[in-house]
């Protein structure tokens, strides 16, 4: 196993500890405060009661609930006669974790013996190209390729290497064991960077399964197709970060993979768990075996029972770039055929990523060692917000080019999150000195919020002692000579809460409306024929953009009259332009009163 150097630690030291703490098996064991305790040790003997006689266990075993009896198999995985173990589900890395830790709390030998028969177990399931199968021995199936599906490999590379380096609880394992144990996980990295699939001469990530000898990508059971895999791929990932001196064929499987997540993130966020190879489409199938781009188009029990989407690269991609890894590691190989993309947004969005109005944002291409820049695209859902051609100069070869400028105006945008897409078009040197145009991308999610409501009741202000008073109103200016009534709320379809102008001239109510695009107010008037060819003569409601200038607000109206002396008006408005921020309602005296106000924008 590779030992660390100085130079090149800052690869693993932010995710080494992250990678550890992930390697949790699917197979949950309970975590006894005290390995060593009678339930500890109980539930160790039932693990014992169901090892192979090959060394390893089953998958899906009851050993949570009883030990194994006999006439009982201990695998429902059997060819020739005889029980197969695996490494699905987590089987097998578990049982000997377990064990592991009852041994190191007890030093009962029958539990050192149980786990080196296993370890054995592990490194005689070893390919000689590195890999490792599901299942031990062959089962005749796709289970006999090297299994990356459910992070089968993973798991167990994660385990030969904290026995390798004498992780707690792996100490007491014999010294015999550790030149065998580094030369399998080598010998297993190794595996993992010739199967690493590449596409137009470019590296990209993985599929579930790998042949044992050609490294080729294969298929799993009828729905898992050739293609490569969104979800274990980034299992591998973290594995190979967590290396603490990777070469530079490491760096560049990491990079690549790392970059391929990045292009593979659908629109919604999520990443499929199958993409066709060299298309990189989405792909599903049901039990027959047919290869579908929709996922609507197979039987409901594949649709709804199996993982076809999920958010699994999302933190990992989240980490290379907020610790700076990405960079780093894209720095470390000068000659790397393809750029890395990053959007800078401004200091004031920060972590929560809400944005508003106006947009600005700078793109950074960190082109190494492509052969010329082409054209830059920014787009939001289906709007483009910028389309330019760029050119690769040597100030850009040298560190990197920014596109400064891009503004995005988010007002025209649905509140939510919103992903910012840019795709870079490039040209990558290739065999013969021929170039090859190709295209990456880079998504960063934004949180737009321009939108607000406000539901105005026409309550009298409130004192709350300590808390001061409260004004429902929420005016920012009114004139003095409104009253507030509570009475009789039948007479007026059940609003309480009114107010109405008692004093001399006209009365006025303001607010601060940023960007106001909708106004809803219900008023009340006791002559219906007040309401004259649509309009109120003694109810205006103005408009303006810096409370200079105001500009009279045409609204609808829609009359209701019930038996009594009061009709009921309903006014609506849309201001039509964006630039509001203020809103008037100016009123004169007479028989009218102000219901409820409702406002958007």
């Amino acid at each position: 196993m590779r030992k660390p150097t100085f130079a090149v630690l800052i690869f693993a030291f932010h995710l080494v500890i992250h990678v550890a703490a992930g390697s949790v098996s699917a197979v949950e064991y309970p975590r006894f405060a005290d390995m060593g305790s009678p339930q500890a040790v109980a539930l160790a003997d039932r693990v014992l009661s169901w090892q192979l006689p090959n060394g390893g266990w089953g998958k899906n075993l009851p050993v949570l609930e009883r030990a194994w009896e006999p006439g009982t198999p201990k695998s429902d995985q059997i060819r020739d006669g005889v029980e197969l173990g695996t490494f699905d589900n987590g089987a097998t890395t578990s049982e000997l974790r377990f064990l592991a830790g009852v041994y190191a709390a007890t030093g009962e030998e029958r539990f050192k013996q149980a786990f080196e028969r296993g370890l054995d177990f592990v490194l005689a399931a070893q390919y000689p190209s590195g890999g490792w199968p599901q299942t031990y021995p062959a089962r005749g199936n796709y289970s006999d390729f090297v299994t990356y599906n459910d992070d089968a490999m993973v798991r167990v590379m994660e385990l030969i290497r904290d026995v390798a380096e004498g992780r707690p609880p792996f100490g007491f394992v014999s010294p015999d064991y550790l030149p065998r144990l580094r030369r399998a996980f080598d010998l297993g990295i190794e595996y993992i960077l010739k199967s690493q699939i590449v596409v137009d001469g470019r590296l990209t990530a993985w599929c579930q399964q790998h042949d044992p000898y050609t490294y080729e990508p294969r298929p799993g059971r009828s729905y898992e197709h050739v293609s490569i895999s969104g979800s274990e791929s980034v299992r591998i990932v973290r594995l190979l970060m967590s290396l603490p001196d990777p070469d530079e064929r490491v760096r560049e499987a990491i990079l690549s993979a790392l970059l391929w997540l990045d292009e593979a993130r659908l629109p919604d966020g999520r990443w499929a768990r199958f993409y066709e190879i060299g298309t990189n489409r989405p792909i599903f199938s049901g039990r027959d075996g047919v290869i579908k781009y929709d996922i609507m188009e197979i039987e409901a029990e594949r649709r709804e029972g199996y993982a076809w989407y999920g958010t699994w690269p999302s933190a990992l991609l989240s980490e290379v770039r907020s610790t700076g890894y990405l960079r780093r590691l894209h720095a470390s190989l000068p000659g790397f055929p393809a750029p890395v993309l990053s959007v800078s947004l401004p200091a004031a969005v920060g972590v929560s990523r809400i944005v508003q109005g106006t947009l600005p944002l700078d793109v950074e291409i960190l082109p190494g060692g492509v052969a010329g820049l082409k054209r830059l695209v920014v787009t939001v859902g289906e709007r483009t917000v910028y389309d330019a051609p760029l050119a690769l100069g040597e100030g850009a070869r040298a560190g990197g080019t920014i596109v400064r400028g891009i503004e995005i105006d988010t007002l025209e945008i649905d509140d939510g999150w919103q992903d910012i897409a840019v795709e870079l078009t490039y040209t990558a040197p290739g065999t013969g000195g021929a170039e090859s145009e190709r295209r990456t991308r880079f998504v960063q999610s934004v949180q737009v919020r321009n939108r607000w409501t406000r539901s105005i009741a026409m309550r009298p202000p409130e004192n709350r002692g300590w808390f001061g008073v409260i004004d429902h109103l929420m005016t920012s200016d009114r004139s003095a000579g409104w009253e507030f009534l509570s009475n009789d709320a039948a007479l007026f379809w059940g609003d309480r809460d009114r107010i109405a102008w008692n004093g001399p001239g006209t009365g006025y109510l303001e607010w601060e409306t940023p960007h106001l695009r909708k106004v809803r107010l219900v008023a009340f008037v006791q002559d219906p024929e007040a309401l004259q060819a649509g309009r109120i003569p003694q109810l205006r409601m103005w408009v303006s953009h810096d409370r200079n200038t105001w500009i009279e607000l045409d609204a609808a109206v829609a009359a209701e009259r019930r038996d009594g002396v009061w009709t009921r008006l309903e006014l609506t408005a849309s201001p039509g332009t964006r630039e509001i921020q203020w809103l008037r309602i100016e009123v004169e005296p007479g028989a009218l009163q102000l219901g409820h106000l409702d406002l958007e924008g």
